[in-house]
C-alpha cells in the first residue's frame, strides 16, 4: 500500500477527523482514504458531464430577402404652418421597397384623428413622394400613411395664429419617424390603355378605324365593355362587347381643309366597376381631289359607245354609290347628259371622240374631270 504524508493539517479539522475514526471503529488512514475515493469519484462524474456538452444545433432556417419593387416601409413627416400659414400643415409621405429604393405608382392612403385631409388618397411620383395637406384646430393630431398592409403613423402639432401684438416664435420641429415591416406583395388590379388610328394619318372622307390596345396590371378581369367617343363629347358614338376593341362607326365628311380632333375611349369592366379612360389626338387630312378613270368600248358605227367612270380619294375607291353626279362630254364641248357614273351614247358618225366626265363626289368638295379618247369604227 502507497505511504502518503499529511502536513499542515488545521487542528480543529484534525480532531475531527479522529473523533470520526473513533465513532465508526475504524483507523483514521482508512477513513482518510475512504473520503479521498469518494472526492475523486465526484469529480469524475462532473469531467464526464462537462464533456459530453454539445453546443446547439444552428438554425438552418434561410433568412427571408427583400423583395424589390414591394412597399417595405414608409417614411412619414408632417410640417405644421407658421405665420399666415397656422392652422394647416403639410404631409409628406415616401414609399421604400425593402432595399431602400423608392417606389412610384403606389396609392397612399392617408388618415387623420382630426382636421381635416387635403386629400386622402394620392399616388406616389417619380420620387416615391405623396404629399397632401391638414387643417384643424391647435394642438397635436395623430395622422397615419399606408399602403396596403404597410403602415406609418405620427404627430402634427398645428398652431394658432400668433397675437398681432407679438412677433412669431420659433418654427415648431418636424418629426420624422421611420418603421420596418416584413414586405408584402400589393398589385392594384388596373389597366393600362392606349388609344390609335388606323390608318395612323387618316384623310377626312375615308374610313377611319379606333384601336384600344389594352393591357392588364395585376388580375383585374378582362374588360367586357368598350365606349367610344369620336369627337369626346361626352357622347357615346357607339360601344362594343367583350373583345372587340376597335371601332369603325367614326365618321368624318370630306373637307378642303385640315383638322384636328380628339377621340376617347372607356375601358372597362361592370362587375367590379373597373374603368379607366385614354384618349388620342387626331389629325384628319384635308380631303385631295378625286382621280376619274374613264373606260369606254370601242363600237362598230352606228352602235352605241357604252363609258364608265370611277374615282378614287387618296388612293382609297370611291363606291358607285358615292359618286353624286357625271356630267358627260361626248365631244362636242358642251354637257351633252348628267347621269350617275356609267352611261352610253350614240355618236353621229365614226372616228375618234373625245369625251370627257366631270364627276362630283358626295361630301367631297372638289370635282374632277376624267378625259379618255373613243374611236368609233
Amino acid at each position: 500500500m502507497p505511504a502518503f504524508i499529511l502536513r499542515n493539517l488545521d487542528p480543529e479539522f484534525w480532531a475531527r477527523v479522529q473523533a470520526k475514526a473513533a465513532a465508526e471503529g475504524v483507523p483514521v488512514k482508512a477513513l482518510i482514504l475512504r473520503l479521498l475515493g469518494q472526492w475523486l469519484a465526484a469529480v469524475a462524474v462532473l469531467s464526464t458531464m462537462s464533456c459530453a456538452y454539445e453546443n446547439p444545433t444552428q438554425s438552418t432556417t434561410p433568412v427571408a430577402q427583400p423583395t424589390p419593387g414591394v412597399p417595405s416601409r414608409i417614411e412619414l413627416s408632417a410640417t405644421p404652418g407658421v405665420g399666415a400659414e397656422a392652422g394647416s400643415g403639410a404631409i409628406t409621405a415616401r414609399v421604400l421597397d425593402g432595399l431602400a429604393a423608392a417606389l412610384q405608382g403606389q396609392m397612399v392612403t392617408f388618415k387623420a384623428e382630426s382636421g381635416e385631409l387635403g386629400a386622402s388618397q394620392v399616388v406616389t411620383d417619380d420620387k416615391g413622394l405623396a404629399r397632401t395637406t391638414i387643417s384643424g384646430p391647435a394642438g397635436p393630431i395623430s395622422i397615419s400613411a399606408s399602403v396596403g398592409a404597410v403602415e406609418q403613423k405620427t404627430l402634427i402639432a398645428i398652431q394658432s395664429p400668433p397675437p398681432t401684438s407679438l412677433p412669431p416664435g420659433p418654427p415648431p420641429t418636424t418629426t420624422t419617424t421611420t418603421t420596418t415591416v416584413p414586405p408584402i406583395v400589393t398589385v392594384f388590379p388596373d389597366y393600362q390603355v392606349i388609344l390609335t388610328t388606323n390608318p395612323e394619318a387618316p384623310v377626312a372622307g375615308n374610313p377611319l378605324t379606333l384601336v384600344a390596345n389594352v393591357t392588364l396590371v395585376g388580375t383585374p378581369p378582362t374588360p367586357d365593355t368598350y365606349a367610344w367617343d369620336c369627337t369626346n363629347d361626352g357622347v357615346a358614338d357607339g360601344v362594343t362587347g367583350a373583345g372587340v376593341s376597335t371601332f369603325t362607326g367614326c365618321v368624318f365628311p370630306s373637307s378642303p381643309t385640315s383638322r384636328t380632333i380628339t377621340a376617347k375611349v372607356i375601358v372597362g369592366d361592370a362587375a367590379t366597376l373597373l374603368a379607366k379612360t385614354a384618349t388620342a389626338t387626331i389629325v384628319i387630312a384635308a380631303t385631295p381631289a378625286p382621280v376619274i378613270t374613264l373606260s369606254c368600248n370601242s363600237p362598230t358605227w352606228p352602235a352605241v359607245t357604252s363609258c364608265n367612270a370611277s374615282a378614287k380619294v387618296a388612293g382609297v375607291q370611291v363606291p358607285s354609290a358615292s359618286v353624286h353626279r357625271v356630267e358627260w362630254d361626248w365631244g362636242d364641248h358642251t354637257t351633252d347628259a348628267t347621269s350617275t357614273n356609267t352611261h352610253t351614247h350614240k355618236h353621229p358618225s365614226a372616228g375618234e371622240w373625245t369625251i370627257v366626265a366631270r364627276v362630283t363626289i358626295v361630301g367631297n368638295p372638289s370635282i374632277s374631270e376624267g378625259v379618255v379618247t373613243a374611236t368609233v369604227k
